[in-house]
């Protein structure tokens, strides 16, 4: 196009490009440099592919790059790419470009994952020759919160007995409050005791992740850590990455202790009430099965499908989405 310049970047920090994913582009949060750099400490390593108009960025795709045994060089294109509204004609300069780019730094293979409500970008995909992913297991279902509503329809939108289980919290004195770096390691502690109960990996596998997501995310308000405590005892807390328009409920521990107290309920409905009083819109659990979000979709009731975290989480009365698929 003309008066277009792609360029690449293999540059670790870019605010640049960091406010132009969270203020212009309506991306996420794995799109940023500041992410590049919290899963650079596991081995990634970042590239840029840029749209530039007038020195401006206006598209783009932050690829992320590891050598994978057997596989050789390998990328993952999380949440993107990303272009503004008004240059959507962009896309297929913007994918021609990321081939090239891969072709260039040898890079064996690709997986790509839209931006979210971006299906047009998914569509586009297949039809330029990317095939349906079924080895890596990316999230595609989450359950999301309008927060635009009020209260007390959100409160009504719940299943009577988590209504009824924040209401008992109340007033059995469990507290919320946010929490600092120094409650890290405690909150990672009860990540690992929940994982361990779920007998899923933990992920991040380390608490120094946690500490650089803090040290880089917190500053520009990125990131919050509440706590939930019950008889003088923090039984549980939750890192929420508020970005964009969204709170990101991202991770969740929980000590296993005081399960009667109800203070897990209390802990998200506070949390749902601290994202919405800051004036954002929406609140994403971030994932469910894409097996149980399919059954919701198609008018199965989440009861019937529904267990464990997925079950937890749909009982706060969100909204099912399907994510594009990688």
């Amino acid at each position: 196009s003309s008066g277009i310049e792609v360029r690449t970047s293999t540059s670790l920090y870019d605010d640049e490009w960091d406010h132009f994913i969270e203020f212009e582009a309506n991306g996420q949060y794995e799109q940023t440099s500041r992410w590049a750099q919290v899963k650079h400490d596991v081995g990634w390593r970042p590239i840029r592919v840029l749209a530039l108009q007038n020195e401006k960025i206006i598209a783009g795709a932050q690829i992320l790059l590891r050598g994978l045994p057997l596989f050789g060089k390998a990328g993952y294109l999380p949440k993107g790419p990303l272009i503004l509204k008004e240059k959507s004609a962009l896309l297929p300069l913007i994918i021609n470009s990321i081939k090239e780019t891969l072709k260039r730094h040898r890079i064996r293979f690709l997986v790509v994952q839209a931006p979210h409500d971006h299906y047009d970008v998914d569509r586009f995909l297949l039809k330029e020759g990317f095939i349906r992913d079924h080895l890596f297991k990316v999230i595609s279902a989450t359950t999301r919160i309008d927060l635009t509503q009020s209260f007390d329809t959100l409160l009504s939108k719940m299943t009577r007995n988590y209504r009824y289980n924040i209401r008992f919290a109340e007033r059995n004195e469990v507290i919320v409050r946010e929490g600092g770096r120094e409650d890290i390691p405690l909150f990672f502690q009860m990540m690992l005791e929940t994982c361990r109960r779920q007998g899923v990996r933990p992920n991040p596998s380390r608490e120094s992740l946690i500490q650089k997501l803090w040290s880089l995310f917190y500053p520009k308000g990125n990131v919050r850590l509440f706590l939930a405590e019950y008889k003088g005892q923090i039984v549980s807390g939750l890192i929420g990455i508020p970005f964009g328009k969204t709170f990101y409920a991202w991770k969740m521990g929980w000590s296993g202790e005081y399960e009667k107290s109800r203070a897990n309920h209390l802990l998200h409905w506070e949390a749902i009430r601290w994202a919405k009083n800051k004036g954002y819109r929406l609140y994403d659990f971030m994932a469910v099965s894409r097996r149980v979000a399919e059954a919701v979709v198609e008018g199965t009731h989440f009861y019937k499908v529904a267990k464990s975290a997925d079950l937890f989480k749909l009982s706060f009365g969100g909204d099912v989405i399907l994510l594009s698929e990688t």
